[in-house]
């Protein structure tokens, strides 16, 4: 879609009127649109549409930018907001001084740093023991915990496989899970099942997360054995499952 098209899809949801898009569509594709319009340096585009309804809703949401206004005998005053430039020269409208955009750039998203601990859970099969399931968890201080369906230190998370997962409210942190193998009989708090179960730390570290839209965030691991980035991306911000690849 256009940025055209996007922002007036936006303002049509916002007074109401039906629009087979989601709100959370509508907002990642403005991001993507203007963060491909200003790389490709076509900011004419962007400021055309400053001015429609309720896009600087969007416009405060994903991009930083800032004004300029020429007084009298080429006077330039600058200001982060329009309103910070209204109070610098309260008769602007009055005087119709020529505005402009300027240093117009996507936001940065701001990232959440903490700790994280990657361990392996399994389980055997209550009555068939060649029965094997496991699941690979990232513990965080974030306040969620990552819940993968495949090993990410021995698979690949690629564009053509990439990995899934969901997450969940965070369990404290373990510190006392180390490398060899730790059983956990039935009832422990780490095994709510009624089947046997192991578990085992894989990599400790610290990770960052930063969210750039509803549908999109970017995953940051520190440690010897889980590190690099990661990209995170789901359909809809009502959807429970994300896709992970890992960033070349």
């Amino acid at each position: 879609m256009k940025l055209s098209e996007i922002v007036q899809a936006y303002a049509d949801k916002r007074r109401g009127e039906e629009v087979k898009a989601e709100f959370d569509v509508l907002k990642n594709n403005f991001k993507i649109c203007i963060e491909s319009l200003i790389k490709e340096n076509k900011l004419e585009e962007v400021k055309s549409e400053m001015d429609k309804p309720f896009v600087m809703e969007l416009f405060n949401k994903y991009v930083d930018y800032s004004f300029s206004a020429t007084k009298e005998e080429g006077v330039i005053v600058e200001a982060k907001t329009m309103d910070e430039l209204l109070k610098k020269i309260p008769d602007l409208k009055e005087k119709k001084y020529p505005v402009e955009m300027k240093e117009i750039k996507m936001k940065e998203a701001e990232a959440k740093k903490g700790k994280f601990l990657l361990y392996k859970q399994w389980w055997k099969h209550k009555n068939k023991e060649s029965v094997l399931i496991e699941k690979f968890i990232i513990s965080t201080d974030l306040g969620i915990d990552i819940y993968l369906n495949k090993d990410p230190l021995a698979k690949s998370f690629t564009e053509s496989e990439p990995g899934t997962f969901y997450t969940k409210l965070s369990k404290e942190i373990t510190p006392r899970l180390t490398e060899s193998i730790k059983f956990l009989p039935v009832g422990n708090k780490l095994n709510v099942t009624l089947m046997a179960s192991w578990i085992k730390k894989m990599s400790a570290g610290e990770i960052s997360i930063s969210e750039s839209s509803d549908m999109e965030k970017t995953i940051k691991f520190s440690d010897e054995k889980l590190n690099g980035v990661f990209i995170a991306k789901r359909d809809s911000g009502d959807s429970d499952f994300w896709s992970l690849t890992k960033k070349t």
